[in-house]
């Protein structure tokens, strides 16, 4: 697949691969889920000029708002109103507080979207950013993404196999995920170093490659022998207590604003089996829809169960990256106001790095 024909709202050209972009400055901010990644980014980008790029596989569907956490109330879906509107767009950018955010909203959901293409929009946005001398601020939790994007892995873009998917997805419905992840390692034993052997969605796309390239998968992933860009990476830690209350309150926010009714509207839609469909807090509500047994409650429970293993799998990834200046994101006071106490309190710290950097 090409990316001309991705459906999107970017006029895209493949980036000439002879740009040195090396001696560009990016800020990359990472951190487990619910950590406040966006709010810090926010935060870094009215005070140095920055825009924002989204490093979040699933923010790119337009309509999976509530589920993926965007940093804007598009809709109210539990009062079928528009709640403060829909973001201004300015080109290719939806403007969020002020801030022009890149990577969101940019194909319906039943659209096919990789990391391959995700990697050309980052790059063609950082050029962009940079041109109106600006500062581009990497934020996400997709830590494969910031990696490839950061250490120059040269992602083909392939197509979906649906035909294999099925095959693969019937696979692990039975067997698991071991089976697969063994077949991979067993064709690419150095693919262990990053392999995620518990995510379906990733052993599936793996295979898929391999099949379509007829290479190894650790083969594409290699990294280039210089980093593509000038980097500082400022990671976000909490105590694992923390993290799992926050994902909970979060959780709890997401079911007010109508997070069941944007899945079941988007599963109407589009059906289940798009890829988009399979993700955290939109997969776990597949039984609910052919079981009106099935309590909120209990999808709420699955949701929070699963979100707090994924924070985990972050975490692992992150902490195998390197230079990483980690800022404790844990708020000291707390009868004080969250957002505005620890916001400030981060923003200073890393504002300090970010002084040096530039």
């Amino acid at each position: 697949m090409d990316l001309s024909s991705v459906k999107c709202c970017y006029n895209i050209k493949i980036m000439d691969k002879s740009v040195d972009t090396r001696k560009s400055k990016i800020i990359v901010i990472v951190g487990p889920t619910a950590s406040g990644k966006t709010a810090l980014a926010i935060r870094l980008a009215k005070k140095f000029k920055g825009e924002i790029i989204s490093a979040d596989s699933r923010q790119v569907y337009r309509g999976m708002d509530i589920g993926t956490d965007k940093p804007f109330d598009s809709f109210d879906f539990a009062q079928d109103r528009p709640a403060q509107g829909k973001p201004k767009k300015i080109g290719n950018a939806i403007i969020i507080r002020g801030i022009s955010h890149h990577l969101i909203d940019v194909v319906e959901p039943n659209d096919s979207f990789t990391l391959g293409h995700w990697l050309e929009l980052a790059k063609k946005a950082i050029t962009e950013i940079e041109q109106r001398n600006h500062i581009p601020i990497i934020a996400g939790g997709t830590g494969l993404y910031i990696s490839a994007l950061l250490y120059g892995f040269e992602i083909p873009v392939v197509p979906p196999n649906p035909k294999l998917r099925k095959k693969l997805e019937a696979e692990i419905k039975k067997y698991g995920t071991k089976r697969l992840a063994k077949k991979i390692l067993q064709k690419d034993p150095q693919a262990a170093v990053f392999l995620d052997t518990k995510n379906p969605r990733r052993l599936i796309r793996a295979w898929e490659v391999m099949e379509a390239t007829g290479k190894k998968f650790s083969q594409i992933r290699k990294r280039s022998a210089q980093p593509k860009y000038n980097t500082l990476i400022v990671g976000l830690t909490l105590p694992k207590n923390d993290i799992e209350r926050k994902i909970a309150l979060r959780l709890k926010k997401q079911f007010k604003k109508g997070l069941k009714k944007e899945v079941l509207t988007l599963s109407k839609k589009y059906g289940w089996n798009v890829s988009s469909m399979n993700t955290l807090g939109y997969s776990q509500w597949k039984n609910h829809s052919h079981n009106n047994s099935l309590n909120d409650k209990n999808v709420f429970g699955t949701i929070l169960k699963d979100t707090i293993r994924y924070s985990k799998r972050q975490i692992t990834w992150f902490k195998k990256m390197n230079d990483i200046i980690w800022l404790d994101a844990k708020n000291k006071k707390p009868r004080t106001r969250v957002n505005s106490v620890r916001g400030r309190r981060l923003e200073n710290q890393a504002a300090k790095y970010i002084r040096k950097f530039l």
